[in-house]
């Protein structure tokens, strides 16, 4: 499992027990995609404790088919997955059609790839291990 920081002082994990937090925001949607089962599911499983609704994918394919368009809500996306990479798909028609904030994560960061984000219009991109309270400031800023 690669989340590896402890959640915000004064919260408290526990198996699918929601809190609610300064954080969360019950009426946000975090949809996630990342074709790492753990990475996927151990993302998934902290926001849903800190109270988000939150939407899991393992693939863009299965993403564009079975989201919803809710208001409030942002798309935590993995760079590196096949056969489309994340960038590749924001670049294309139907990403730059989205219409939804989106925070790149990537376990591989170059001079290229950040520069290719800012360009695609990415709002957030960060670096695995994630540092978590930098992501949650980014999720709750997004799906306010």
């Amino acid at each position: 499992m690669w989340i590896k920081a402890s959640p915000p002082e004064n919260i408290s994990v526990g198996h699918k027990r929601k809190v609610m937090t300064a954080f969360s925001d019950p009426t946000s949607t975090v949809f996630v995609v990342d074709d790492d089962d753990a990475v996927r599911e151990s993302l998934i499983d902290f926001l849903d404790v800190l109270g988000f609704q939150v939407e899991g994918f393992a693939s863009i394919a299965e993403f564009v088919q079975g989201h919803r368009k809710v208001p409030k809500s942002c798309l935590i996306l993995d760079h590196f997955m096949q056969p489309t990479t994340g960038l590749d798909f924001l670049e294309s028609d139907e990403g730059k059609n989205l219409r939804l904030p989106v925070i790149l994560i990537s376990g591989d960061v170059d001079t290229t790839i950040e520069q290719r984000a800012r360009d695609a219009g990415v709002a957030a991109f960060l670096e695995k291990p994630l540092p978590l309270k930098k992501l949650l400031q980014h999720i709750r800023h997004l799906t306010a």
